[in-house]
């Protein structure tokens, strides 16, 4: 479980420095020269080369892009988001101006987010509820896979270790439930690369003896 969650926080913080520096390069590649934002076009044209490369030096943009990267990355992490040379004010003033009626705005469309999962939640556990009691008296779920030829399903989790519940099944309950449903052929899928294949395949083989395999790139199945 612990090791889960830690590979979980290590992919988080990989994918915030992939969008970083994604972002960084998108807004170095964008056309536009910044000292025309600046000085407008009639002015850029009146800076000789000398003051052109000093106020680029200034603002730090002939440095080599993993430096500037750098700089960007440490200006972020203080606070420090700059000046809006189309504004002339402080980004960080703009943010503390206009950002209580972002997250206010945030925070309505969150509620109704919620409000419609609520709704649409309450009529799922309704129809799941009809569909427990009638896989009591042998309907339900048996019913609704009646005559399908392959079922994939994922097995993300080992049986018998913590896993947190209603998340991923184990190779194991994927056996389960193509045992229950009487599918001809199980595909066990989305196997995460630190746990081996063979292990879930094996788990599934303990409760279910139909036709058995392991998804893989590029295979394709007739159904």
């Amino acid at each position: 479980m612990y090791t889960y969650i830690l590979r979980r926080l290590a992919l988080g913080a990989l994918a915030v420095v992939g969008v970083s520096v994604v972002v960084f390069v998108v807004l170095r590649v964008l056309p536009g020269d910044p000292l025309v934002a600046i000085f407008g076009p009639e002015g850029f044209t009146k800076l000789s080369e000398a003051e052109r490369a000093r106020y680029m030096a200034d603002l730090g943009l002939s440095d080599p892009l993993p430096v500037q990267y750098f700089h960007w990355v440490q200006d972020i992490i203080r606070g420090n988001f700059g000046h809006s040379f189309f504004r002339a004010e402080s980004v960080a003033d703009m943010i503390a101006r206009r950002g209580p009626l972002t997250a206010e705005i945030a925070l309505i469309g969150y509620t109704l987010l919620i409000l419609t999962r609520s709704i649409v939640g309450g009529f799922d556990s309704v129809s799941r509820d009809v569909t427990e009691a009638a896989d009591g008296m042998g309907y339900g779920r048996r019913t609704r896979l009646t005559g399908v030829d392959l079922l994939l399903a994922e097995a993300s989790f080992r049986h018998g270790e913590d896993n947190p519940d209603d998340l991923h099944l184990t190779g194991r309950q994927a056996g389960e439930v193509a045992a229950r449903t009487r599918v001809p052929r199980l595909v066990l899928t989305h196997i995460p690369p630190w746990y081996d294949a063979a292990g879930a395949l094996a788990e599934a083989a303990e409760v279910y003896d139909g036709d058995l395999t392991a998804a893989s790139p590029g295979a394709t199945y007739d159904v």
